[in-house]
């Protein structure tokens, strides 16, 4: 990469009110009219796909029960034609607009957001969180902020209805009401060893003297980040050690780190 194009890059990044980089992770969410859209899609898809083969089935089994003199127009009629109309034809109108929108107005469907949520800034050592995102006189204004040593990292653990424990991360400010839920990067989890790897990937994100985690979402930015870069010219890293890598290795990659997870001594 040229050094105008690095720098054109970047500052394009900077526009944005999500980003994942050797700067900052910055987290912003689609608005609530696009949620509504992709789940009128994708809500109407799925309950389409995975209901109509199992009323089908009861159809085919009351058709089967029904007087043997009964009409199947009358059968159709009463039994099967009310859930095709106001069942499944809602469900496919749901699927069909909302991918046609997607398709063909995508950023009718993908608008922007109106601003980020919180951010990690790993240059600067904050820890931002934003006020109401809904709202445009709120959007993007700085409702709390406070370096990162200031933060604990909390792991919290809830049982779901079937008795299942679900982890996830949270940070919580030493002396300040203030709580930043971090599961949108890692979702709850029932491996508790899932979110203490996390726990230590952000403390080596937001701690300049260590290297950029090295992962593969990072591995375009990691030349950007003078002590990132001055430790994979030192250890004689492959700039593109995950990029060139193959599925088989990867898969085998990612057995290795889960073992190493199992035995590490938290």
């Amino acid at each position: 990469m040229k050094e105008s194009e690095g720098v054109d890059e970047l500052a394009e990044r900077h526009t944005y009110f999500g980003r994942l980089d050797e700067e900052c992770i910055r987290y912003a969410t689609l608005p609530k009219s696009s949620w509504a859209l992709l789940w009128m899609q994708h809500g109407g898809r799925i309950g389409f796909l995975w209901l109509f083969p199992l009323t089908f089935l009861v159809w085919m089994y009351g058709w089967w029960m029904s007087d043997a003199g009964r009409a199947f127009s009358d059968f159709f009629e009463k039994a099967v034609l009310p859930l095709l109309l106001y069942m499944f034809l809602p469900m496919l109108l749901c699927w069909g607009i909302g991918r046609f929108l997607e398709k063909k107005f995508p950023l009718i469907v993908y608008r922007p957001p109106k601003g980020p949520l919180w951010e990690l800034n790993r240059r600067t050592g904050m820890v931002t969180l934003f006020d109401d995102v809904t709202k445009d006189e709120t959007a993007g204004k700085v409702k709390a902020q406070a370096p990162f040593h200031d933060w604990e990292g909390y792991l919290m653990s809830l049982p779901d209805h079937q008795g299942n424990i679900w982890h996830r991360l949270m940070l919580v400010h030493k002396t300040r009401e203030w709580a930043l839920p971090l599961n949108q990067l890692l979702a709850a989890t029932t491996n508790k060893q899932d979110v203490l790897a996390y726990w230590d990937l952000i403390r080596q994100y937001m701690d300049v003297t260590k290297p950029l985690p090295d992962v593969p979402v990072f591995e375009a930015y990691r030349s950007l980040d003078p002590t990132t870069r001055a430790y994979d010219e030192k250890k004689g890293r492959d700039p593109h050690y995950w990029f060139d890598m193959d599925d088989e290795t990867f898969e085998l990659v990612k057995q290795e780190n889960e073992a190493k997870m199992r035995r590490y001594k938290w």
